[in-house]
């Protein structure tokens, strides 16, 4: 019953704020409560919060070492969290998979961090995702044109309230610029394009961008080319991107 419940979950917060582990008879105890299906939800948002403490301090010391990562694995093998999806829409347990994925890059590593069951791309030889972001919003910007025309000058009566205006300038066209929407989708950063997967396709090569300017909510990039395009995506924190991409193109 409920009772029951808040009573476990309550002693697994207070044993691991004190033990900072779990040792093996308790793993033990957690896996049979899970298979039984009575606390998962419940026990994993305590276990999962306990693990984002941890993630919080290690970032904020930089970057992240082979024993902080070796201490965070042990704590999601002794809380059974490998399967939880509780820990993998944890904001704070993504980025620290993405500062492991930046030191990875560092160091020179293939990534194999994240997995695709579908993946949507043809990757070229080679190529690897780093990272993928669903939901978010695309835009490229577009160049229009609209007629203009002068406004001063004599105005003629042609019949009653008609009047037929004669400029003292001539019309012209004019540009102006404006987002074309691409619809809303998959936008997936590898160690050598972005794709943009919406209504419209987008490829850019991370050694032909020209440059980007980031947002706390999204980036917008420029492609180089002969007329350079900014493109701009929303929907996403933007520094893992750009740290990425800054590696990449060294």
């Amino acid at each position: 019953n409920q009772n029951y419940i808040s009573y476990i979950v309550e002693y697994f917060e207070k044993y691991i704020k004190s033990e900072c582990h779990i040792d093996s008879n308790y793993s033990n105890l957690i896996k049979e409560l899970k298979i039984n299906d009575k606390i998962t939800e419940q026990i994993d948002k305590v276990f999962v919060s306990f693990i984002d403490n941890k993630i919080q301090q290690i970032l904020n010391e930089g970057t992240v070492s082979h024993e902080e990562e070796e201490e965070i694995n042990n704590h999601i093998e002794s809380f059974v969290l490998d399967e939880s999806e509780t820990l993998y829409n944890s904001d704070m347990y993504n980025k620290f998979v993405q500062s492991l994925i930046l030191r990875d890059i560092q160091e020179g590593k293939r990534v194999e961090r994240m997995k695709l069951d579908h993946i949507p791309i043809l990757l070229g030889k080679n190529e690897y995702i780093l990272w993928a972001f669903n939901n978010i919003d695309g835009y490229e910007e577009k160049t229009g044109r609209r007629f203009v025309g002068g406004s001063q000058g004599i105005s003629t009566r042609i019949c009653k309230g008609v009047y037929y205006r004669i400029g003292s300038s001539k019309g012209h066209s004019i540009e102006y610029q404006y987002q074309n929407p691409l619809g809303r989708g998959l936008w997936i950063i590898t160690n050598k394009n972005i794709y943009f997967l919406g209504q419209k396709q987008v490829k850019i090569g991370i050694s032909k961008i020209l440059s980007y300017e980031p947002y706390s909510d999204g980036l917008v990039i420029v492609k180089d080319g002969i007329n350079p395009k900014p493109y701009t995506f929303i929907g996403f924190d933007s520094w893992f991107a750009v740290n990425a991409m800054h590696l990449l193109a060294e």
